[in-house]
């Protein structure tokens, strides 16, 4: 592997470690909303999925799914 395309993969590696990592935190908070929710109306069940993919950024999530699939 060139030395270029190691540098470009780390790069890439720790940017979806940073974007895991900060969605992982937007997850708890949401979690700790949704439970919050979740004692009032029982029945809301898909609620969380619109929540969460409904940011604004779908290719965003498409791609750190990716990406987390992709690392060994």
């Amino acid at each position: 592997m060139s030395k270029n395309a190691f540098e470009l993969r780390l790069s890439l590696e720790q940017e979806t470690l940073l974007t895991i990592k900060k969605r992982s935190e937007e997850k708890e908070e949401a979690n700790h909303r949704e439970q919050q929710q979740q004692q009032q109306q029982q029945h809301h069940h898909h609620h969380h999925q619109s929540a969460h993919n409904d940011d604004g950024d779908d290719d965003n999530d498409d791609q750190s799914c990716l990406f987390r699939n992709s690392i060994p």
